[in-house]
């Protein structure tokens, strides 16, 4: 049977070259995005991976992204919760809805995902989920408090 992945937050980045080596490396992928149809177009279109648009902040989207990965694969062997937003600027001048946006798509975004995940997982009893994280949940970066905090979670 062949290895299936579902990259979340695949059009682009880091996103795009996991599917890309995937792909390379025979899996069957899906990946994610959210605003960058026209690089998640050209990426499907070289690398056969199938294109799903959705935004992790919303709960419905969030499970009709594990729907249609599930009606595309039509099983989950590893799922890489990629997306991710920052805020470049001081703490002390970033709006609320802007550490929200950040909260929402790094954090929240990987709980929705998850929770939709886990019924699929254990009825196969097999699958990993990986979360990539950063350098700066760790360390904490000047100026990006709202990604350090999140990338921390």
């Amino acid at each position: 049977m062949d290895k299936t992945a579902l990259v979340v937050g695949g059009a682009r980045g880091i996103g795009a070259a996991m599917v890309r080596q995937l792909v390379q490396d025979g899996w069957q992928v899906a990946f994610s995005y959210c605003h960058s149809e026209d690089a998640a177009l050209a990426l499907a279109g070289r690398t056969g991976a199938h294109a799903l648009r959705g935004d992790v902040r919303d709960e419905a989207q969030a499970s009709g992204l594990v729907r249609q990965a599930l009606d595309a694969l039509r099983h989950l062997d590893a799922v890489i919760y990629n997306a991710g937003v920052s805020y470049w600027g001081l703490a002390s001048q970033m709006s609320t809805a802007d550490w929200d946006q950040v909260f929402s798509v790094n954090l929240r975004g990987a709980f929705l995902l998850t929770r939709q995940l886990i019924p699929h997982l254990v009825a196969r009893q097999t699958g990993s989920l990986l979360f990539i994280s950063s350098m700066w949940g760790l360390r904490g970066a000047s100026c990006e408090a709202a990604y350090a905090a999140s990338k921390a979670g």
